[in-house]
């Protein structure tokens, strides 16, 4: 079991890496046995990166997306 726990920084593009050569040496059930805290720190850096080289980025959606349209909709009014 691999742990990466509350605040450890996770470099996205290198766990890929390293899972992606666990997996050449058929390590298959990695996702079974690694867990990543809610609190560890991903980077947002690394996510955006990651993400858009590999062209997941129309599926991003931050907390503040959601923030910024609550505040749209309340602008509208009884317009909405």
């Amino acid at each position: 079991m691999m742990i990466l726990g509350n605040g450890c920084v996770v470099n996205l593009p290198e766990l890929v890496d390293e899972i992606k050569k666990n997996e050449s040496r058929g390590v298959t059930d990695w996702s079974q046995r690694l867990l990543i805290s809610d609190r560890a720190h991903l980077g947002i850096k690394w996510v955006l990166l990651y993400l858009i080289e590999n062209k997941f980025f129309k599926f991003l959606v931050f907390d503040f997306h959601k923030q910024t349209d609550g505040l749209i909709e309340r602008g509208r009014g009884t317009s909405r």
